[in-house]
């Protein structure tokens, strides 16, 4: 059976900080926390289940 890995981005791929970057409030994720995720599926096939 295929692990499945439920993700709810806010907080998780992203932070207060990167949400208001350059003064201005725009949605974004964090390419640190990203690569952090990536390293997760690599190690445990898993799907990804994003919410």
């Amino acid at each position: 059976m295929t692990p499945i890995l439920f993700l709810d981005v806010d907080g998780v791929l992203n932070c207060r900080a990167t949400f208001m970057a350059g003064g201005e409030r725009v949605w974004r994720v964090d390419a640190d926390k990203v690569e952090l995720l990536n390293e997760v599926v690599r190690r445990t096939r898993c799907q990804v289940v994003v919410s």
